[in-house]
């Protein structure tokens, strides 16, 4: 089932609990099922009520959709297509009491956020504070400086003013001066800007410093414009405005307790670890194709047969294989259960023993062949290891996994498999490319086709890499969610529930492309 399917699904079984729990549940339930059947980025625009947020939405779309003016106009949320994006209008903070609520509300289930704050509030203590709340809670943010003065040359003076002053809140704060660097921060006229693309002046608009915002501003939309990092956003906004309130308010009608509470928790410090160790998975396949973006071009410029180009890139996605099979085989045998152990031992919990008298020595076998079928072991000797572990019972391998065996056996040196097709493209390419006229042609296509090739060696990676480590997971997982069945049907009402929210809450966390 598409992820996006399965969050709707989730959100429907979600209903019932959270609108026993939680005031507004249902609104919010509606709001998120028609964003997953939309699968639209939510860009919200924060800031003073005053600071230009509205005007910066008008520049956007080029038209008069969004109301601005000088006192507090905006009371409710206005949502405005905007590039295959939603821009949301927000009533600004500082503005009554009511107004702000729903701005705050709002802000929790935001994917990205677009900062606007006028020139003379940068040294304001509460902006700043809300600007390095949202810092620290690692939400992506966009800092717009709005300013008025219209001399060119006093632009530098207040970047550097601005600068300071950012600097000056984070050692206030203890936040890391240097990830201040990542974050996008502009200086723009945003009532110039908006006029100019009403009036479709183009002197105006550069001199308002649009075209400086709308170059950064789409490279940092890059970011996050995919599928995968939308389910991201999306998962992260369901945490903050669905998952966890509701857990907060199970929590509060009845503090948890008992054999329950600590099964729930065993599921939930497992599913999160093997989560972070996907994405840790993902940033170590990209960095290792990175650092052969090299060799990929000079494979691709020295073109020759198919063969040939085969081979170059076989020993590239074999040699990023390895580094990255060595990597997962470490963590997975000695680092992932100490980091579950360490996270359950704050929670003065114990890891959850198995029934694994005779699958240990097994389940390392498995995971070793499961491995080595990253770099392209015979599936055959795969499928019989498979059917084996089978016959023996072991845990994972009983049941649900069975019609898993063949496809499992099956995708065996996917690198192989990859590389086979780059190659008949690449020897293409440079067929074609004696036709192409100018140089910046061929670099673009050169670069595209480089980007292509990491591209299809990530995912073929990636998907070797994901299949290992549910595998692992399923292991971990089975005997301590099969003693959570045995609890619940000794349980409460509100144990009941309690578990049955932490099972949906770990269904959320698993959904994936």
């Amino acid at each position: 089932m598409n992820p996006f399917e399965q969050y709707k699904s989730l959100l429907g079984q979600a209903a019932p609990l959270a609108t026993r729990y939680l005031p507004g549940s249902e609104a919010i339930i509606a709001e998120w099922q028609t964003r997953v059947d939309a699968q639209k980025i939510h860009i919200m625009l924060f800031g003073a009520y005053n600071a230009g947020k509205s005007t910066l939405i008008n520049a956007l779309v080029g038209r008069e959709v969004a109301r601005h003016g000088d006192v507090p106009t905006t009371d409710t949320v206005d949502f405005h297509e905007w590039d295959g994006h939603v821009l949301l209008d927000t009533p600004g903070v500082n503005a009554p009491i009511e107004h702000e609520a729903i701005s705050l509300a709002q802000l929790e289930r935001a994917d990205l956020i677009v900062f606007v704050l006028r020139q003379e509030d940068q040294d304001a203590s509460d902006i700043m504070g809300r600007i390095f709340d949202l810092l620290e809670q690692k939400r992506p943010l966009f800092i717009v400086l709005n300013y008025e003065d219209g001399d060119p040359a006093r632009i530098e003076a207040i970047q550097a003013r601005f600068t300071h002053t950012l600097t000056t809140y984070a050692q206030r704060r203890g936040f890391d001066t240097a990830s201040l660097a990542a974050v996008p921060t502009i200086l723009m006229n945003v009532k110039s800007a908006c006029r100019a693309r009403l009036e479709n002046k183009a002197v105006l608009l550069e001199h308002s410093r649009f075209d400086v915002f709308m170059l950064r501003f789409r490279e940092w939309l890059v970011q996050y414009d995919s599928q995968k990092q939308l389910l991201q956003q999306m998962y992260a906004g369901l945490e903050r405005s669905l998952l966890q309130p509701v857990s907060a308010s199970i929590d509060r009608e009845a503090p948890p307790q008992g054999d329950m509470q600590a099964v729930d928790a065993q599921i939930g410090h497992i599913t999160r670890e093997y989560r972070l160790l996907t994405n840790a998975a993902s940033s170590k396949i990209r960095t290792e194709l990175m650092l052969r973006r090299p060799t990929i071009s000079d494979t691709i410029a020295q073109g020759g047969t198919s063969d040939a180009v085969l081979a170059a890139l076989t020993q590239v996605g074999e040699a990023v294989s390895e580094i990255v099979q060595n990597w997962l085989q470490q963590e997975l045998k000695h680092n992932v259960k100490g980091r579950i152990g360490a996270a359950l031992a704050a929670d003065g919990l114990e890891f959850p023993q198995g029934d694994d008298a005779n699958g240990s020595e097994f389940g390392n076998k498995i995971l070793d062949a499961a491995l080595q079928g990253m770099k392209g072991v015979n599936k055959d000797h795969v499928k019989s290891l498979l059917e084996f572990g089978r016959k023996l019972k072991i845990p994972g391998l009983k049941g649900r996994w069975s019609k898993t065996l063949g496809s499992w056996a099956n995708k065996a040196a996917p690198v192989i498999q990859v590389v086979a097709v780059l190659a008949e493209v690449g020897v293409e390419y440079y067929g074609e490319e004696r036709d192409i006229q100018t140089k910046q042609d061929r670099a673009l296509q050169r670069g595209q086709w480089i980007e292509e090739a990491c591209s299809q060696l990530y995912s073929s990676l990636m998907q070797s890499v994901t299949d290992v480590i549910a595998h692992v997971q399923l292991e971990e997982l089975q005997p301590v969610e099969a003693r959570r069945d045995e609890l619940r049907a000794k349980s409460g009402g509100l144990d009941q529930d309690r578990s049955d929210w932490a099972a949906l809450t770990t269904a959320f966390q698993n959904v994936a492309f």
